[in-house]
Formats: structure tokens, C-alpha cells, sequence
């Protein structure tokens, strides 16, 4: 998954790659790369990523290694520990991390 602000196109040298090994699929976040743009500026939670429904429709029940860089890698990590039955390895590329305000 690509960094924010970033397309497929992004992750392409990685992509070619890792296909000469396996199947490799990328997609593009609502309103990055070449996806719709959405009508009105809100913001996104990371239930809005789409990662459940691609990984539904491409992979199935077969395992997935997730790889991300930046804010596709923060996506990633967020999404593996509650999925844990899908995501077989993860990969997180120059990562964002993620903070919290002190409690």
C-alpha cells in the first residue's frame, strides 16, 4: 500500500519485483492515485481504506503478506493485529508511526 499522497505507480519497482515470486495486487485509496475523488473534503478513519474489501475480493481466504510505505504502512500495521487469520507478514517501508496524546 502506498504512502499518502502516493499512487500505485509509487510501489511499481517493489511490485515488479515481488511478482516474479508471487501474485502481487495494489490499489489506490479514495482519493489517491487514480481513484474517485471524494465529492466533499472529509476526513477518512482507517475504515474508509478499503484493505478489507480487497483483501475479500483478490485474495479470499488465502493468506496475504501486506506491505506499506509511510501512511500505507501505518494502514497495514493498524489492520494486521485484528486480522491476524489473513495477514501471514507484514512489511512496513519508511513507516509512520503512530502516536497517542499522554493519558
Amino acid at each position: 500500500m502506498s504512502g499518502g499522497g502516493e499512487g500505485p505507480d509509487d510501489m511499481a519497482p517493489l511490485q515488479k519485483t515481488l511478482s516474479k515470486v508471487d501474485r502481487v495486487c495494489v490499489y489506490d485509496r479514495l482519493g489517491e492515485g487514480k481513484s474517485d475523488k471524494p465529492a466533499l473534503v472529509t476526513l477518512q478513519t482507517m475504515d474508509d481504506t478499503g484493505a478489507l474489501e480487497v483483501l475479500d475480493r483478490l485474495a479470499g481466504d488465502r493468506p496475504v503478506v501486506l506491505a506499506g510505505h509511510s501512511l500505507g504502512s501505518y494502514i497495514d500495521a493498524r489492520y494486521a493485529p485484528d486480522h491476524t487469520d489473513r495477514v501471514k507478514g507484514l512489511v512496513l517501508l519508511n513507516a509512520t508511526a503512530h502516536t497517542s496524546p499522554a493519558t
